[in-house]
């Protein structure tokens, strides 16, 4: 110590004796060097302490920590709200957040004072209290998150069962499309035998009462026939808005959407799928590399948006094909629009 303590002493301008540089280095231990004790005000062990050991206090600098000011109290709610979890989706409310928690803890801390006020008895907020505070929110914030999410998994559920209807939808309008010709076939049928009985009636009223009584008959299956094509339209004109959506995404659709899934050298399973239903629609090949020539057709879209739907009702071998596509579980908007926008589209449409 003497040895490297010297130079210093030198320096300083001391006498280059043995006593002098240990008093030196005695006197820059004293300087710059510093412990620093922290002690809880909580209890009796502070009090305890001071008592046995008088030095802290006459030996010792005494900081005393007063509470935060409502700067800090926001600035260190801040900088831990900013520093939470991203998925937690609070980065548009950190400032109301960080003034709410402030506002927490030092209404917490007046009452703190009117609770020893009346009983005599002492609680402390710290700032500890006051990071306790934050983390709790965060993780109460957490833990609500995680039971909106089993929420939102419900009633995706419930909209897989919406999708299962409008198939439901789409079948009893692909049958009301096959009855047309039985319902134009009544209707001609009945306007024959009107005429015939209008011709007839004067040859006989036995003939007449018989042909009347084939009128009523006749109307009445035709009455039924329109109360089953009005049920048949309800349907329809319910299943519309999901047609529309559909024919809405796809003209959401352009060309960089369509670069987007063509980029695909092997395309996820959902997107293949999806494109082999539109290439067998379309009367291509159902292959991925067909699927991206169809892409590269610039008509493409506008042959979709032209598509006669109303033929499918009339190729039922296409129609059974098709269905073994939308029959799958995972032909739904929500799964496919995990790997693709221009799948996604394509799938409602």
């Amino acid at each position: 110590i003497i040895g490297l303590v010297r130079p210093l002493a030198k320096a300083a301008g001391k006498q280059d004796s043995r006593d002098v540089i240990w008093s030196h280095f005695v006197h820059l231990v004293r300087e710059s060097l510093h412990i620093v004790l922290a002690f809880s005000p909580v209890g009796e062990a502070f009090r305890a302490r001071c008592r046995q050991f008088p030095s802290l206090i006459n030996c010792c600098t005494i900081d005393w920590f007063m509470p935060w000011p409502k700067d800090a109290l926001y600035s260190v709610a801040e900088r831990n709200y900013k520093d939470a979890d991203k998925s937690l989706g609070i980065d548009n409310y950190v400032g109301s957040l960080s003034t709410m928690s402030g506002v927490i803890h030092s209404s917490v801390t007046s009452m703190a004072e009117n609770f020893f006020s009346t009983l005599r008895r002492r609680t402390y907020i710290t700032p500890t209290s006051y990071l306790e505070l934050i983390k709790l929110f965060l993780s109460l914030l957490e833990e609500l998150q995680g039971v909106l999410t089993a929420r939102l998994k419900r009633y995706t559920v419930g909209v897989d069962k919406l999708n299962q209807t409008n198939a439901i939808v789409d079948k009893l309008k692909q049958d009301l499309t096959e009855m047309q010709p039985v319902l134009k076939k009544a209707s001609e049928d009945t306007a024959i035998l009107m005429e015939q009985v209008t011709r007839d009636e004067a040859d006989a009223q036995e003939k007449k009462l018989a042909c009347a009584e084939d009128e009523k008959a006749a109307s009445a299956a035709a009455a039924e026939a329109n109360a089953i094509k009005t049920d048949c339209q309800a349907d329809l004109d319910e299943a519309m808005p999901a047609y529309h959506s559909a024919m809405k995404s796809l003209e959401s659709l352009d060309k960089k959407d369509i670069q987007e899934a063509k980029s695909f050298t092997k395309p996820p399973a959902l997107v293949e799928v999806v494109f082999k239903a539109v290439c067998l629609l379309l009367g291509k090949k159902e292959t991925w590399d067909d699927a991206k020539k169809v892409m590269g057709d610039m008509g493409f879209l506008q042959s979709l948006k032209s598509y006669d739907k109303d033929s499918l009702a009339s190729n039922p071998k296409l129609t059974a094909k098709l269905q073994t596509y939308i029959s799958r579980e995972d032909f739904n908007a929500e799964s496919v629009s995990r790997v693709s926008k221009a799948a996604t589209s394509l799938c409602m449409w």
